[in-house]
């Protein structure tokens, strides 16, 4: 039976630049309304605003049975909460599961805001510092994919990042996966460390890297971070990124906990930078390597004109041009 290659050449990786891109501008549209008194159902139709608008179609509703463009969870709930008439309150930690399906290709990416709350700050820290550490977890899975010679050393770095951080629990019964024809593609990538080495990385590998993390132990749940609704006792943040080549958030980058960190060849050609979101993960990407480990910092080669080859096999710091 034919089987789709999970690595995909150069000219695939430049067709998922624009969905990442949409999926990106999707939640940065959703992200500007978060505030008191705006319903899930508010934000859910400004993010699918931005992806018809621009020609493309949320890969969430070609999911049977479900019709919303976004699934938005708040507090409690651990992942792929349905937007509705429930209104934002002050305090709230609210995650934003998005995609976008473009000529065929797809984005996927989450994003995860707390609502300020004057009267409670110590609460909105806590959750912020939730968030934080659920970034982190994602941009260590990242900066690892720079070096990692198989998918299961992510898994080691997103746990061991977590478990640094202090009593954070990973939910496990949601993983990152493979992107491209499809939103959810092989090979599953897990955020915790398995006995299992998992795929080969090498180039032309596309990931969605998505950890979710809890406050306190790990609980049972529907899935908070960012997505479907499961009551979780605990609150819970969620990152998604798409991390592999040539993407923005949903597999891309921005402020947003979404990135793509791309494995290029080392024929790959190199835009200006000023012009590539890429460049901005890759530099994050190396940063948080050199912070956490100074000696397994990937070595990224700096494109100073806007076509210049990238002379060895290290990553390049602009996407496929």
């Amino acid at each position: 039976m034919f089987r789709r290659s999970i690595y995909k050449s150069p000219a695939q990786l430049r067709s998922m630049v624009e969905p990442g891109l949409i999926t990106a501008a999707a939640l940065d549209e959703a992200r500007a309304l978060v505030a008191p008194g705006v319903t899930t159902a508010e934000l859910d139709a400004a993010a699918s605003g931005v992806i018809t608008g621009r020609g493309a179609e949320s890969n969430f509703q070609l999911v049977r049975g479900y019709r919303h463009t976004t699934c938005i969870s708040v507090n409690d709930q651990v992942v792929h909460g349905i937007p509705g008439e429930r209104v934002l309150r002050p305090g709230d930690i609210v995650s934003i599961d998005c995609g976008a399906q473009y000529q065929g290709w797809n984005g996927d990416s989450a994003i995860t805001i707390v609502v300020p709350d004057a009267a409670r700050p110590e609460l909105v820290a806590r959750r912020e510092e939730l968030s934080r550490v659920t970034e982190g977890s994602m941009w260590a899975g990242i900066a690892a994919m720079a070096t990692a010679t198989h998918i299961g050393e992510l898994g080691d770095a997103i746990q061991g990042y977590i478990e640094a951080q202090g009593e954070y629990g990973i939910l496990r019964e949601y993983v990152g996966h493979g992107i491209g024809r499809k939103m959810h593609e092989a090979p599953s990538v897990f955020n915790y460390r398995t006995p299992d080495a998992g795929a080969e990385i090498r180039p032309g590998l596309v990931l969605a890297i998505e950890p979710m993390v809890t406050a306190g132990e790990r609980r049972p749940s529907s899935r908070t971070t960012t997505g479907r609704s499961r009551p979780s006792t605990d609150r819970t943040a969620r990152t998604g990124s798409t991390a592999s080549p040539a993407t923005r958030p949903a597999s891309g980058c921005s402020p947003h906990p979404t990135a793509a960190l791309p494995v290029l060849p080392p024929s790959a050609w190199c835009p200006s930078p000023s012009r590539s979101p890429l460049a901005t993960c890759r530099a994050a990407a190396a940063n948080h390597a050199r912070r956490t480990d100074p000696s397994a910092a990937p070595r990224a080669t700096r494109c100073s004109t806007s076509r210049q080859r990238c002379a060895s096999g290290s990553c390049c710091s602009g996407w496929l041009g």
